[in-house]
């Protein structure tokens, strides 16, 4: 099986493609199967692959994270492992994340609120046969204004274990009804994941193409009907001689009245390695905005112990300290 590593610290979410198929399919891929003899010795945490046998990992936030947001000044989160390399528990920011797991695959999480202790949020994960996330549930409870009561999603996947289709029922608040999302995937001969297809109720609603060189992505082109506007995005990707990403180029625009292009905006993204191939930057420019966020104080095992963080003037710093086995 051809591998996909997804970087999601921050704000971006792709460090390095090698397979189309697990770019499909990353959107529902929640690593629950961590056990250290698969990813030699190295722990999944939130997505980012960290090294080392982790016991403990301490957040302590400074700073504003999110426009608008709460101004945080050294605010601990604390996220606890077991010896496979499971994340087990996430406390701090108001809330305080159990997760449970059967044969190292994640099968429940329940959120509370930690002032009170009062049951919020529970995700259920359910499996099939070939062991492929096949159900997800999530139930919200009065602890919270949430528009859903209840969600749930379908997984299913062709003979190959690819994923062809994801569906979501949502049922909003006082209502019987449920509102219900279907998004379909096809692969080329090579097993790459070439086209996504979003439908709301049956009206197909985004559309995205995918382009690849070796299993790598190149370029993405997305169609999206948004409050009567067709939308359009173009991902362009460049990688670095080791294969790490180097740019993404996202061009959003859409078409006026007359056939025209109405509105144009670009961003790019922009990756940056030390000498031992570790991410030590990232950029984040548009018109508008600009973002940067740079990678420090890597401790023995190789993971970065201060993140620094500039959202256009908005300035904050994480600060992680690490406990192993």
């Amino acid at each position: 099986m051809k591998k996909l590593f997804f970087y999601t610290i921050a704000t971006f979410v792709l460090l390095t493609i090698t397979s189309g198929n697990g770019y499909c399919q990353a959107v529902m891929t929640m690593t629950t199967e961590t056990n250290f003899r698969e990813f030699e010795n190295k722990t999944i945490f939130e997505g980012d692959t960290l090294n080392g046998k982790i016991k403990t990992i301490i957040e302590s936030i400074y700073g504003q994270i999110h426009h608008g947001g709460k101004h945080y000044n050294g605010e601990n989160i604390i996220y606890t492992f077991d010896e496979y390399g499971l994340q087990i528990r996430r406390k701090g920011n108001e809330q305080d994340f159990l997760k449970y797991y059967s044969f190292n695959k994640l099968v429940k999480t329940e959120i509370y609120r930690e002032k009170t202790g009062e049951l919020d949020i529970t995700f259920e994960y359910v499996y099939d046969e070939n062991k492929n996330l096949y159900k997800y549930i999530r139930k919200s409870f009065p602890a919270r204004n949430y528009n859903f009561d209840y969600h749930v999603t379908y997984y299913k996947y062709d003979k190959n274990n690819q994923l062809i289709e994801i569906e979501k029922g949502n049922k909003p608040k006082n209502s019987e009804e449920t509102i219900t999302e279907t998004i379909k995937y096809q692969y080329d001969e090579n097993g790459d994941c070439v086209i996504e297809e979003e439908y709301r109720e049956n009206d197909l609603s985004k559309k995205k193409e995918h382009k690849y060189i070796n299993h790598k992505l190149i370029e993405t082109f997305s169609w999206q009907w948004f409050e009567e506007t067709d939308l359009y995005i173009k991902n362009l990707y460049t990688y670095n001689n080791d294969g790490t990403l180097e740019s993404n180029t996202r061009i959003f625009y859409h078409y006026g009245s007359k056939n025209e292009i109405a509105m144009e905006n670009t961003t790019l993204y922009y990756y940056t390695y030390d000498n031992k191939n570790r991410l030590i930057e990232y950029q984040e420019i548009n018109e508008r905005n600009y973002k940067k966020i740079t990678y420090s104080d890597f401790d023995e095992k190789g993971n970065w112990q201060q993140k620094n963080t500039d959202d256009n003037g908005r300035k904050s710093k994480v600060i992680r300290r690490f406990e192993y086995f």
